[in-house]
């Protein structure tokens, strides 16, 4: 558990403007199948893991308690472990595995961990869809590629994804620029209707910007 978190502290520390926070799973592999059939469950793993990590922010000397301190300054409110896990992560879970010899028992964990995987990885897509950074297979390997350069060059300065996606998709320069990316966005919420069909609703915002851009900077050059 303190791995989990110095891990987390230490992403946070070398990125900035991520968008979405990751979701956590963790494994606990190999546990002893004698255990109560109901430690077998996502909750009761969790709550398990929890209270056997709860001294963790008792040591005053503890970087994690140094932490939690530095986020309740920010306003968070840290009562528990769990709470300072949540600064970092958009969700916490546990799934126990069984040793090889329970094979039933280890199909029916391997079908927990599968679901849960699929039913994160939907938050994750419509959370980051929201927040309007959803990155495609090409924007991805973009993004690694970018964070790997900067960290070849620099460790401790640390990584702009917003940076970033700018480099990937440079802010328009002007109000033809501006225009073009507003009808290929309206292409793609529409994309039965044609060009004419784009451009003629457009047509009287674009007079509007013209007629805005006159009346207040060019007083007098238009008749």
């Amino acid at each position: 558990m303190p791995k989990l978190l110095e891990w987390a502290f230490a992403l946070l520390e070398t990125s900035t403007n991520r968008g979405t926070l990751p979701h956590a799973i963790i494994i606990l592999n190999r546990s002893d199948s004698d255990i109560k059939d109901e430690l077998w469950t996502l909750r009761a793993a969790k709550e398990d893991l929890l209270a056997a990590n709860s001294h963790v922010l008792e040591s005053i000397d503890d970087r994690l308690v140094n932490c939690a301190n530095k986020w309740r300054r920010r306003g968070k409110q840290i009562d528990n472990i769990l709470d300072l896990i949540h600064c970092y992560y958009a969700s916490f879970n546990v799934v126990r595995f069984p040793d090889k010899n329970n094979i039933f028992l280890l199909a029916q964990q391997v079908t927990r961990l599968r679901l849960l995987i699929s039913k994160l990885c939907e938050i994750s897509y419509l959370n980051k869809k929201e927040a309007r950074f959803l990155a495609s297979a090409d924007d991805f390997g973009f993004y690694i590629q970018q964070a790997f350069t900067h960290f070849s060059c620099e460790l401790d300065y640390p990584f702009d994804f917003k940076e970033a996606a700018l480099k990937r998709s440079a802010m328009p320069q002007n109000i033809g620029d501006h225009t073009l990316r507003l009808a290929i966005f309206i292409q793609a919420q529409f994309p039965d209707k044609t060009g004419l069909w784009i451009f003629e609703r457009l047509g009287f915002m674009v007079a509007a910007c013209f007629l805005y851009e006159c009346v207040s900077y060019r007083q007098g050059d238009y008749i």
